[in-house]
């Protein structure tokens, strides 16, 4: 048997609240077109079409509690789907199950996924009615992928207004400043998370946006700008909540 690799492009949705809510889960869709390379002559008469198929995963995001999240920057953790067509009929196609984890670099624009697990293929290596299929040796097979998505903003910036759980989202309401505003200096744990020190500091995750909106001149985007040693003004908790009628 030959190992089969497969290059692809892959374009992501986010389904849920999550990319304009601060939830914890949240699931992601990716579709995915790609190639076989010739890295083995022998698999070339496998090599028919451009394999395409989709990713659905489901991610918890870390908050930061445990020593190793804050040391691998905050990843997300999960489990993964996949479908995949191989456009060849001795190939067939494969249906995946996995675990991943979602590590991030740059500011977190950058995502990359490792995933571990295993796949169903619906026409493995059969002597005598599938001779041809020689990457597939049995219909159950190991299987890791790696998948990176790229984001030029902030998930989490400018995002629409709604009556309903209008504090879960960016409003562009100011908070004004107070002279019990206290002087805070962020802590790495809060790195490109201020849902969980709004959750710290008031109770919920939903005043995540306060901290931009107070600090105007500070922080331009209110995940990437919270960086560990930037000081900003925190509100005072008892006034922040009056003024808001929460």
């Amino acid at each position: 048997m030959h190992r089969l690799l497969i290059w692809c492009f892959v374009v992501s949705f986010f389904v849920g609240p999550a990319q304009n809510k601060l939830s914890s889960t949240y699931l992601d869709i990716n579709y995915f077109k790609g190639y076989i390379p010739l890295h083995n002559t022998d698999i070339l008469h496998l090599i028919q079409g451009h394999p395409e198929g989709f990713i659905v995963g489901w991610n918890h995001r870390t908050n930061g509690k445990k020593e190793w999240q804050q040391r691998y920057n905050y990843p997300d953790y999960g489990a993964s789907f996949m479908y995949q067509d191989l456009k060849n009929e001795a190939l067939g196609n494969t249906f995946g199950f996995y675990g991943h984890f979602n590590f991030y670099f740059f500011k977190r624009q950058l995502m990359l996924r490792v995933g571990q697990g295993f796949v169903v293929a619906t026409n493995p290596y059969d002597k005598a009615s599938n001779p041809k299929n020689i990457a597939f040796g049995s219909k159950i097979l190991g299987s890791p992928y790696l998948m990176a998505n790229y984001k030029s903003s902030s998930p989490w910036h400018k995002t629409q207004y709604t009556r309903t759980g209008a504090l879960d989202i960016l409003r562009i309401r100011p908070i004004p400043s107070s002279s019990d505003d206290a002087q805070y200096t962020i802590e790495t744990q809060y790195t490109h998370r201020p849902d969980l020190l709004a959750y710290d500091l008031y109770g919920t995750p939903k005043l995540w946006w306060v901290f931009a909106q107070r600090n105007i001149n500070i922080i331009k985007d209110p995940v990437f700008d919270m960086v560990a040693g930037t000081t900003i003004f925190l509100p005072n908790a008892d006034r922040l909540k009056s003024s808001l009628g929460i």
